[in-house]
């Protein structure tokens, strides 16, 4: 179990560093450009100007917000995956309202699935104190 676990949290901190990196730097124009638009989008579906928010203000909380927790998964996994499930919960939501295609709804719902079991799936390391995992207790 603890080398599964290892590699999905290998694999999900990459996607959040990634999906995290493109909403907070222009490294491919086209994506960037992609997720402004969205954010632009969502902006105006949430009515952020009540708030004080930009789109902009938004987008770079939400990148900042995936690449801060794909790094604190290896320190702080339950908080993160908790962190990490909560925004993807807001973004499976947001897709709803703005009828986007249910590809689109897809990835945020898969993504806080997998936030979920690692919240809820104890680690290698959950042992008791005879030093045997807690489910052979």
């Amino acid at each position: 179990m603890g080398a599964i676990r290892t590699f999905v949290v290998i694999c999900f901190s990459l996607v959040f560093l990634m999906a995290g990196s493109v909403k907070l730097y222009p490294f491919d124009d086209t994506v960037h450009g992609m997720m402004e638009n969205n954010f632009k989008r969502f902006h105006n579906l949430w009515s952020g100007d009540q708030f004080g928010v930009t789109d902009i203000d938004f987008r770079l909380a939400v990148g900042g917000i995936e690449v801060i927790c794909a790094l604190l998964l290896w320190v702080f996994p339950k908080f993160a995956s908790l962190v990490l499930m909560c925004v993807m919960i807001g973004a499976v939501y947001t897709h709803i309202l703005g009828d986007d295609t249910p590809g689109e709804i897809a990835v945020p719902a898969v993504l806080g699935l997998i936030a979920f079991l690692l919240l809820i799936v104890p680690s290698a390391n959950n042992k008791g104190k005879s030093g045997k995992n807690k489910k052979d207790d």
